[in-house]
């Protein structure tokens, strides 16, 4: 999901969870000049991604559930 500098929803965009999917995420951030990441479940459902990111030269940061738990609670989708 990102964000404008106010939390706004500006688009959502997923990747499966392989070595190619990383790359293509890495990628995108790299073109919008992004090298950091706020995950939330870095250390559990994405720390594949965070462990990937971090060896590329990211900075991979935890994201705390009570942060995007707003977004969830508004989004059309279960979960």
């Amino acid at each position: 999901m990102f964000l404008n500098a106010v939390g706004q929803v500006i688009d959502r965009i997923t990747f499966p969870t392989t070595e190619e999917g990383y790359k293509r995420a890495l990628a995108l951030g790299h073109c919008l000049g992004c090298a950091d990441w706020g995950l939330e479940g870095a250390a559990c459902y994405g720390y594949a991604f965070s462990v990937f990111a971090r060896a590329q030269g990211a900075t991979v940061l935890e994201v705390p559930g009570v942060l995007t738990k707003r977004h969830r609670s508004h989004s059309s989708r279960r979960g």
